[in-house]
């Protein structure tokens, strides 16, 4: 990924010694190239569990290396931990801790080269590639040349990748002659994530000329991202992994499977279903389902509620509010079901004595446009039965009511 080195050694940490004069040496390549080598080990394996914030770990650290050596060493720590939650090896992962904020973790990125895989693509070129976490998966069923402006992300990326790498402002760069993955920066100095696709970089009209000229490609994008912003003839596709909303991703050329259509897949099961936007039409005043339904996050983003509840007998219980109600039980992998127990008007002590006469003990409470707090809420309602209930409080019209519900096994 195109980016602006900014140093953070250790989010949210504060250091207990100054480390500010050390900051441009965090993209020096000869130290992190040096803090690989054999005789850095005990350096790695101290910073790895270190507290930057004790300034006898610090003292220790310094006793090993120099005070850029040890920066570095705390940064690639710090990244390992972040590194958890999106890749099975961690300990492996060669990165600062932006690198593996911005990477796309494992299970999306084998997801998108699967879709390579079976276009048929045999070379992809990963613009933009930053620390290499499509490159990882894309090198798996692809020649892959990968490219990044910057030499520590590019080599940050051979390491992780195992792929060639080049140096190089894609902006600048002659047009790739193969497929292509191009992941634009979405972050503002603040570090804010964009969401409107004019705000990427490049911009615009690049990822258009890129595409009239290699319209074989996919493009990562934010997940907030306005579909309506995007070009003509694509397929957009919206992931989530684990119930998480993650990445968007424009599809185009060979490996656009829906032109003109939009996606939703759910990972890890890879649960996928395309077509046409729709919304799901309204029931009616009073309507008491005997079941609700809560979308798959990357279903509602594409636009594709409507059809999965149009096929399951299902109704939207206000314009708008995304909870779906329906007299039986379906069964659809993008449908989270609840049984309803009961239905209420909402008051507070009313619903918690209901709840606790249920014999229901920890409580989740879901609710749409902060109707109420629900995490207040689940403190006041916790009972003391094993059982775990659901309670849906939701604005109809100038009524809130409640629903108590039991999660479909």
């Amino acid at each position: 990924m195109e980016w602006r080195m900014s140093v953070r050694f250790c989010p949210r940490t504060v250091f207990a010694v100054d480390l500010s004069p050390y900051a441009d040496r965090m993209s020096d390549l000869d130290a992190w190239k040096s803090l690989l080598q054999p005789e850095q080990r005990e350096l790695m394996a101290l910073a790895a569990d270190a507290d930057p914030t004790d300034v006898r770990v610090l003292t220790a650290l310094r006793k090993l290396a120099s005070m850029p050596m040890v920066t570095v060493a705390l940064e690639l720590a710090a990244a390992r931990r972040k590194a958890v939650a999106k890749f099975a090896a961690p300990e492996t992962i060669v990165a600062d801790a932006e690198g593996v904020e911005q990477a796309t973790g494992e299970r999306v990125a084998a997801h998108k080269a699967r879709r390579f895989a079976e276009a048929g693509i045999a070379q992809v070129v990963d613009l933009c590639c930053g620390i290499g976490g499509d490159a990882r998966a894309l090198a798996g069923v692809a020649e892959v040349l990968a490219v990044d402006r910057s030499p520590l992300r590019a080599w940050m990326c051979e390491r992780n990748a195992g792929c060639a790498t080049e140096v190089a402002d894609i902006e600048t760069r002659p047009w790739p002659e193969t497929a292509f993955h191009l992941d634009p920066s979405r972050r503002e100095e603040s570090g804010r994530r964009k969401l409107k696709y004019a705000d990427v970089v490049p911009g615009p009209p690049w990822i258009e000329r890129l595409l009239a000229a290699q319209p074989d490609g996919a493009v990562k994008l934010g997940p907030g991202i306005d579909a309506d912003e995007l070009p003509p003839g694509i397929e957009l596709e919206f992931v989530t992994d684990r119930g998480r909303l993650v990445e968007a991703i424009l599809w185009s050329g060979r490996l656009a499977r829906h032109p003109n259509e939009r996606t939703a897949t759910r990972l890890p099961d890879g649960a996928t279903v395309s077509g046409a936007p729709s919304i799901a039409h309204v029931a009616e005043e009073d309507y008491e389902p005997a079941h609700l339904y809560v979308a798959d996050p990357a279903l509602e983003r594409a636009g594709l509620v409507g059809g999965r509840a149009d096929d399951g007998g299902l109704f939207d219980l206000a314009p708008g509010l995304g909870i779906l109600g329906g007299d039986a039980r379906v069964a659809d992998p993008f449908l989270t079901g609840f049984e309803v127990i009961e239905m209420l008007p909402f008051r507070e002590k009313a619903v918690g004595a209901a709840i606790r006469a249920r014999g229901f003990g920890r409580v989740e409470v879901k609710t749409r446009g902060r109707a109420v707090e629900p995490n207040v809420l689940e403190k006041r309602w916790r009972g003391d039965g094993a059982e775990v209930g659901t309670v849906f409080v939701l604005r109809l019209g100038k009524r809130l009511v409640a629903w108590i519900t039991r999660r479909h096994s």
